[in-house]
């Protein structure tokens, strides 16, 4: 009976180091994307500013996990949909326009056992105050959301779990489109639908 225990502890610790591990593969993964995500579009065409203002259709986006709308202006660029726990999917879109750096980037993942609180990418914006600000309640996201915004970019960060899932959804655009972060967002996870 010894070896028992003693195996069962020994598989116990191989599995926390594994997740821990995990966690951190995780948590550089999406620092990763989301720096490469925030650099800008090069391009030499000439934006007319009266263009900046767009009319939002809106289209359905559906994946194993959720289903909601996202303007038709914008396309999917990748998605990573083998689950690599704890992340399940993620999906990154674009603007059709390539002069536009608008993108958003959802994140659908395992919730840790501490919760929403533990998700990496949440705790990089909780305790980097310098770079991000809480945001207030929003009315059209869910009431466990925590919203972040971003002091050196147009970058707006939703967080809120559902049952054992949690959901992330960053939308980043320019300054000379700002108005359009807040329709974005709030028509992708205002019209969310978990499946």
């Amino acid at each position: 009976m010894p070896n028992s225990n003693s195996s069962s502890k020994l598989k116990l610790k191989r599995l926390r180091v594994f997740w821990c591990f995990g966690m951190i593969i995780v948590g550089v993964m999406t620092w990763l994307a989301f720096r490469w995500a925030r650099q800008p579009i090069i391009n030499s065409a000439n934006v007319n500013s009266s263009v900046q203002s767009i009319q939002l259709e809106n289209i359905n986006y559906e994946t194993d996990y959720f289903k909601t709308l996202i303007p038709s202006e914008f396309i999917e660029k990748t998605k990573s949909t083998t689950p690599k726990l704890p992340l399940l999917g993620q999906y990154l879109l674009r603007h059709k326009v390539t002069t536009y750096v608008e993108q958003i980037a959802i994140t659908i993942g395992q919730l840790p056992a501490g919760g929403i609180e533990e998700v990496s990418d949440l705790k990089l914006r909780r305790t980097d105050k310098k770079n991000y600000t809480l945001i207030p309640y929003q009315s059209f996201a869910p009431q466990n959301s925590i919203s972040y915004a971003s002091n050196n970019s147009q970058e707006t960060a939703i967080f809120w779990s559902h049952e054992t899932r949690y959901a992330i959804v960053v939308f980043i655009g320019s300054t000379a489109r700002s108005s359009t972060s807040s329709q974005v967002i709030s028509t992708i996870v205002g019209n969310w639908n978990w499946k």
